[in-house]
């Protein structure tokens, strides 16, 4: 991952807007949560409750 090191703990990708794509990685570098979007430098931190929220919201889509 570009703005962290380690393997990402998960990775979102998504197509709209007919042929646009966004790929972005989420995950931990030591007690830090960080997300970097594909193509951009450096990396967000987001709160824990951000990051919970969001793998939630995933699992309930795939249906985990």
């Amino acid at each position: 991952v570009d703005a962290f090191t380690g393997q990402p703990e998960l990775v979102v990708s998504a197509s709209y807007d007919q042929g646009k794509f966004q790929r972005v990685r989420m995950g931990k570098s030591g007690s830090d949560l960080l997300v970097s979007r594909e193509g951009e430098a450096g990396a967000g931190k987001p709160t824990a409750s951000n990051y919970d929220d969001t793998v939630k919201a995933l699992d309930a889509v795939v249906g985990k």
